[in-house]
């Protein structure tokens, strides 16, 4: 019985403590709940200049440009998305050949993404064709990719130094090629800068052998007006006449209004005889006939 009892007694101290049995950890600090969490999104890369000659071994428009069209909304050949990454663009123009880039760009432009077709040429360049062989742009392709530059902002002489740089991918510039330049021109309005660096690149155009069409001689004659250099916008559209072509009404139109700006009863002489020669109606302007015909006084002079 004795025995009994002390067993009890001795079964009554060991019983374990509930509270000895919390685990004990190494680390002193409290537990954090981690969550999984999106990458951060990566800046895009910024875009490379234009490449550098192939010969040192590097891999290498029916928009009228006075009113630009809006954006258009028609479904695109690439998701929107897709080309707002500089590493896609540059993925997607390793797999384009001549003809395929040509159809991208046809697409991107309709919907005014310029900036994109810039980059998407300067990455397909560089890339290979599937002979393995650095991709060689035409002067059709080239003429894109000035557009896109001048439609982004590009001044006159960076674009000039573009056409150029045709040279070291052995393709010739054309008529369109100087047209964009004397547009770029056109658009910076630096008077006689403009004006000045217009007729040097008409002059070089004609240097080369190529001939101006009804767009060169048409933004000469802007360069002249910006100048307000009437005579000269004049003797642009008589050369424009003996070169074949007819001025436009829109062209005479322009002039017409700088003399009368400028109170030039001669050249507003020729310029209606010019739309008499081609049948051209000018229509009256109740300012111009107001202008021409008021009578000063000494009074106010």
């Amino acid at each position: 019985m004795a025995s009994a009892s002390s067993m009890a007694i001795i079964s009554r101290k060991l019983k374990l403590n509930p509270f000895h049995l919390t685990p004990k950890f190494i680390t002193t600090f409290s537990f954090r709940s981690q969550e999984a969490q999106l990458a951060t999104e990566q800046p895009p890369v910024a875009p490379s200049p234009l490449p550098p000659n192939p010969a040192t071994g590097s891999p290498l428009y029916s928009q009228n440009w006075r009113n630009p069209t809006s954006v258009s909304t028609s479904a695109s050949l690439i998701p929107s998305g897709f080309a707002n990454s500089s590493s896609k663009i540059e993925a997607l123009a390793q797999t384009l050949d001549n003809d395929a880039i040509i159809n991208v760009f046809a697409d991107w432009m309709t919907s005014q993404r310029w900036l994109d077709v810039k980059h998407l040429f300067e990455y397909w360049i560089r890339s290979l064709d599937s002979n393995g062989k650095p991709n060689k742009p035409d002067v059709n392709l080239y003429n894109h990719y000035l557009r896109a530059n001048l439609m982004v902002g590009v001044s006159a002489g960076e674009l000039l130094d573009l056409v150029a740089q045709m040279e070291d991918y052995l393709v010739v510039p054309n008529t369109a090629s100087f047209n964009l330049v004397l547009k770029a021109m056109y658009q910076a309005r630096e008077s006689e800068a403009a004006r000045d660096e217009a007729v040097k690149v008409f002059e070089h155009l004609v240097s080369l052998g190529m001939k101006p069409n009804l767009k060169t001689y048409d933004l000469l004659v802007d360069a002249h007006l910006i100048k307000r250099d009437i005579k000269a916008a004049l003797s642009t559209i008589n050369d424009m006449v003996v070169a074949g072509f007819e001025p436009t009404k829109e062209i005479l139109k322009k002039v017409r209004r700088r003399c009368v700006r400028e109170m030039d009863y001669e050249s507003n002489d020729k310029v209606e005889s010019f739309a008499k020669d081609f049948k051209i109606r000018m229509g009256t302007e109740n300012r111009r006939d107001m202008l021409f015909n008021l009578e000063f006084s000494t009074e106010y002079a």
